[in-house]
This record gives C-alpha cells, sequence and structure tokens, in this order.
C-alpha cells in the first residue's frame, strides 16, 4: 500500500509493501512472517466478534480493518475501525430474553390469538426500536462493544503471541 511521506515541501510516495519485502531481505522473512502472524491473529478476533456484534446499519461491524504500517523506527499491526463512532457502541442494558419476556407478558393481556399477535407486534417493535434486539449475554449487558469483542481479547493474547513470534521480534530488532 503507498504512502505519501513530506518533509516541507518535498514529499514522496513509498510503497509500503515493498519496504518489508527489502526489509525481508536483511532479516531473513522476518518481517513478513511477523505481519503475516498478526494479521491472522487479528483476523480471528474479527472473526469472533461478527457474530455478537449488534447491528443497526452494519456500519460499525463492516467497518473492522486490518493494516499494517512501517516507519523508520516502528513496524505495526493494527487492528481498527473505519467509522469513528464504533468505540462509542455499547450493548443494551437489557438482555435478548428479558425482552422476549416483556412481549410475550404484554401479550398474554390479549384476549384471543389475533390480539396477542397485534400487541406482541407492538411491544417488539417498540422495545428493538429503544434496545435493540438486545444484549446476547448477562455479561455483555451496557458493555461497549470494542473493548468487549476486540481490545480485551487482543490484549490477552498478546503474550502467547509475542512468545510465537520472539525469533521474528529479535530479527527485526538487529538481535540475530
Amino acid at each position: 500500500m503507498p504512502v505519501k511521506v513530506r518533509a516541507g515541501s518535498a514529499a514522496i510516495e513509498v510503497d509500503q509493501d515493498d519496504l518489508i519485502r527489502q526489509l525481508d531481505r536483511v532479516t531473513s522473512g522476518a518481517a513478513t512472517s511477523f505481519v503475516t502472524q498478526t494479521e491472522a491473529e487479528f483476523g480471528e478476533l474479527r472473526a469472533a466478534a461478527l457474530p455478537t456484534w449488534p447491528v443497526r446499519t452494519g456500519k460499525s461491524r463492516d467497518g473492522i480493518m486490518i493494516g499494517h504500517q512501517l516507519r523508520p523506527d516502528l513496524l505495526r499491526v493494527t487492528i481498527a475501525d473505519a467509522e469513528a463512532y464504533t468505540y462509542y457502541v455499547k450493548f443494551s442494558v437489557r438482555t435478548r430474553e428479558s425482552i422476549e419476556r416483556e412481549v410475550e407478558d404484554a401479550a398474554a393481556r390479549g384476549g384471543d390469538g389475533e390480539a396477542q399477535a397485534k400487541i406482541r407486534r407492538y411491544y417488539q417493535r417498540r422495545l428493538w426500536r429503544r434496545h435493540g434486539k438486545g444484549a446476547p449475554t448477562e455479561r455483555l449487558a451496557g458493555k461497549h462493544v470494542w473493548t468487549t469483542l476486540i481490545r480485551n481479547p487482543a490484549r490477552e493474547r498478546r503474550p502467547m503471541l509475542i512468545v510465537r513470534l520472539q525469533g521474528d521480534l529479535k530479527a527485526l530488532a538487529g538481535g540475530e
């Protein structure tokens, strides 16, 4: 991916992937190995988060992207979201079960089957508009989606990933 680098009035376009290939020549493939394994790990995190992600429009869920950046002192692999509001999205404070239970309790007040169906549709629409479909579990109710599904699991996996990539990291740091 090309990146434009500016210094004063001068600007050049640098192909980051080509730079990583050049770095691979010096480090025996450590840079590509680091990027590939880290992006795969983030891909697993993303795939695990998608089924649970609360969706109203789908923009925050579809905006999750994995990328890498090479600077003179840093090779960074990141997982981020293109939508700025994603980091503020929370699960509903209500669970799906509590919403369904309230809908069924309200529908039970109806006399016949047709009245119950109308009441059920009314309450379901009203509650879904306010709470979405509800949090999948009590543990997730009211929690920030990004923190719960992406950031915390990534932090938990970081020590294992560092151990797995220790040789590549040492080569990139100039230790081998």
